[in-house]
């Protein structure tokens, strides 16, 4: 199924009302992540184009987090005549790049064994490819599958069911940053993450975990959370609703709030005493002025194709 152009969960249960692991239970067996940065770059007529790089090659990995038991083929975009628009032969190694990168997003399952998030690629518009071109699209197809690692030293992304669903009410209020949000932020900053794992799995797992949302996970969920051994364990969490990590049981490493938001999301850090603490205080001391909304968040106004980005409040 390639409908509400397949974004990450979250959006596509705001921006289009579907909800992906309703449509696996329903019987829809094959999902298609619209994964073509190149593409709707190259064939963005406005004055300002926008490539949405990161934003679009990490959805994949929060489509099969949340919904594990569906087949899922991300859209390649090779070439559309239609659209006037040709990766392979104007920026071959971008379509390069998406074949390695959306190959090398993983899940953890309940072993805390690594399984790839998709199963292979939806090529986009395969009536219009030659025979040579399937040739080299083959090559880099085997070289990208050819092996599983056997650790990512970059910390596991740790999702919950409940928090995305206690999310959308808190979103709709404030704007705040959806997971993926935080993720593809990051990951344009040279912090990549490609590695998820579900919040009932945290027994089976070793090495880093990144929680955003924190505050919104079930209470049982934060002390699962609170009583993990296996590594350092980075949160973010609503700092508006007076909300503190030692509520339950986790004494941080590190903990600040951001300074320079009107909306307060704050940071904290357990399992990790080798900080330096003085470094990241002099960082929050930069000042950021970026602009705030000009109205109450929930009237800000969403965007309406998939082109346009969801609206976030400012994090500095």
């Amino acid at each position: 199924m390639n409908n509400a152009w397949c974004s990450e969960p979250f959006e596509a249960v705001y921006r289009y009302g579907v909800d992906y692991k309703g449509l696996v239970e329903a019987g829809v067996d094959c999902l298609i992540p619209e994964t073509l940065p190149n593409g709707c770059h190259m064939n963005d007529r406005t004055d300002h184009p926008v490539w949405r790089y990161h934003q679009y090659m990490t959805m994949s990995m929060f489509m099969n987090i949340y919904t594990p038991k569906a087949t899922y083929k991300c859209l390649l975009g090779v070439k559309d005549v239609t659209e006037e628009w040709d990766v392979l032969h104007h920026a071959a190694p971008l379509l390069e790049r998406d074949v390695y990168t959306l190959s090398s997003f993983f899940r953890k399952n309940d072993k805390g064994e690594l399984e790839r998030c998709m199963d292979g690629f939806m090529v986009c518009l395969g009536d219009g490819i030659h025979k040579d071109e399937w040739q080299w699209l083959k090559e880099r197809f085997d070289i990208a599958f050819k092996e599983i690692p056997q650790e990512v030293l970059a910390p596991t992304v740790l999702w919950s069911d409940t928090a995305m669903n206690a999310l959308l009410p808190e979103y709709i209020s404030s704007r705040r940053f959806t997971p993926h949000k935080y993720c593809y932020e990051l990951a344009k900053r040279g912090a990549i993450m490609v590695t998820a794992a579900r919040v009932e799995d945290i027994h089976s797992l070793h090495g880093p975990l990144f929680i955003p949302n924190f505050d919104l996970m079930s209470p049982k969920e934060q002390i699962g959370v609170a009583e993990y051994k296996g590594g350092v364990v980075i949160c973010t969490a609503s700092a508006m609703k007076g909300f503190q990590p030692e509520a339950v049981g986790v004494t941080p490493d590190l903990y600040f709030v951001d300074p320079w938001a009107k909306y307060k999301e704050s940071v904290f850090v357990f399992g990790m005493k080798d900080i330096d603490k003085e470094a990241i205080i002099n960082s929050l001391n930069i000042p950021d002025n970026s602009p705030e909304f000009p109205c109450a968040p929930m009237y800000m106004q969403d965007p309406i194709t998939f082109r346009g980005d969801m609206v976030f409040t400012k994090v500095s």
